[in-house]
């Protein structure tokens, strides 16, 4: 498996273009399960957000994928209200890239818990690709920061598939919330903590890890 943790998924540019290798020819299941439930409620709100072709996120998700070589062909979409967990599991397993978008990480693993998902996913032998909530999903007991959306700082279970660090996603370096809770996490939880900017990657391939362009790596101090 290769994890590819990001804060936003944009078209292809020179800083990414090592994503393209990864994507480029390859068979991409979409699992739109992470938005937040105050936002859809039903299976037509769900197709208005991810349905071909008008849906909100369709056609921008298309013309980033497709930068990176992916045929329009070769995208498909998991609908958390009308597929079953047998259904999503074998779309799963013939998927050679299985992707994570954003939005609620927390609601996010819980309707992949209450698919039946979550062993299919961790043995998944392709590319695992999120970006903001799908990229904090992968962690094990990944936190979260405070911001609008949620009112104060938290530890959730993940998918479980990378234990070693911890993500601070749209990161920016002068936030001192930010800052405040990557120290914390640090002091918490985990060894390292990568911040991760809306220009940034971290992929994990085995023990090796790369990033790219607006990532910065934090680590807990030695006492």
């Amino acid at each position: 498996m290769t994890n590819i943790l990001m804060s936003l998924f944009s078209e292809k540019e020179e800083w990414s273009s090592a994503l393209e290798k990864y994507l480029a020819g390859k068979k991409v299941f979409i699992l739109a399960f992470s938005f937040a439930a105050e936002y859809i409620h039903s299976s037509e709100e769900w197709i208005q957000a991810y349905g071909q072709p008008e849906g909100e996120y369709y056609t921008p998700m298309l013309k980033v994928l497709t930068s990176y070589g992916v045929g329009e062909e070769e995208i498909s979409w998991g609908n958390y209200f009308e597929d079953s967990p047998r259904a999503l599991q074998a779309k799963i397993n013939e998927a050679e890239v299985l992707f994570l978008p954003g939005g609620a990480p927390d609601e996010f693993f819980d309707r992949l818990k209450e698919k039946n998902l979550i062993d299919a996913i961790q043995q998944f032998k392709g590319t695992i690709l999120g970006f903001s909530a799908g990229a904090m999903v992968q962690i094990q007991d990944f936190h979260i920061t405070e911001d609008d959306h949620y009112k104060e700082y938290g530890y959730h279970e993940g998918l479980d598939l990378l234990t070693d660090f911890d993500v601070e996603v749209h990161f920016e370096k002068d936030d001192s919330t930010m800052q405040a809770s990557i120290q914390r996490c640090l002091k918490e939880k985990k060894k390292v903590v990568y911040g991760i900017g809306n220009a940034g990657a971290v992929i994990v391939e085995g023990d090796s890890i790369l990033t790219l362009g607006e990532v910065e790596k934090y680590e807990q101090q030695s006492q």
